[in-house]
């Protein structure tokens, strides 16, 4: 929805920013975005700073601007090919991802939003998400075991408390059930949408 209506947005003084001619990918999200921040990479810094800079400009102009990505919740900071070993370090890897994304959108004033799900069907859905891209992680319990930190939701919001202040928090089978939209931008103080649309529910 929010890329799709972009011009109508920045009307409405919202800036949903293009992402695409710095990293490549999709132009719906900020995927690549999240991506680049978890490689911690020279080249990714590099395209992060332009990204960023082109931020700061805009932001004279637009009352907000909103990123979104579902893998700026699950990505930890870790060095290249190491997978967490523990419990600790998916916990810390998570909390340095979190630091650093603080520290490259320092000067702006962020207000996290973040949408939590039943917490079974959350594990399910990533669960089978997994599983169609060919990812083998055994049983689902060891699924959950190794993804334990996405699940604990009150662990991921006192992170983003403590790093950015209050957070705004949206249940998501209630907004589901209001219009995905509607909620959001109610919930976030951002106005009514510039349509009145729903974007369509994966099942998975």
């Amino acid at each position: 929805f929010m890329s799709s209506n972009r011009e109508a947005l920045k009307r409405q003084g919202i800036l949903y920013p293009d992402s695409k001619p710095f990293f490549g990918g999709s132009s719906q999200a900020h995927h690549e975005f999240a991506h680049a921040v978890a490689q911690d990479t020279i080249g990714g810094d590099r395209r992060i700073q332009r990204f960023v800079s082109t931020l700061h400009s805009a932001a004279d102009h637009y009352d907000h601007i909103v990123l979104s990505s579902e893998a700026l919740y699950r990505h930890v900071l870790r060095s290249p090919q190491q997978e967490p070993k523990s419990e600790s370090d998916q916990f810390a890897g998570r909390v340095a991802y979190m630091t650093r994304i603080a520290e490259i959108l320092q000067g702006f004033k962020v207000r996290p939003f973040i949408s939590f799900r039943q917490p079974e069907n959350f594990a399910e859905t990533l669960y089978a998400t997994n599983i169609a891209r060919g990812r083998d992680f055994g049983t689902f319990s060891n699924f959950v075991e190794a993804r334990r930190a996405s699940f604990s939701y009150a662990f991921q919001l006192s992170l983003l408390e403590r790093l950015f202040g209050d957070a705004t928090v949206q249940k998501f089978e209630t907004a589901a059930q209001i219009g995905i939209v509607k909620s959001f931008f109610a919930d976030a103080n951002l106005g009514i949408p510039p349509e009145d649309a729903e974007p369509r529910l994966r099942s998975r």
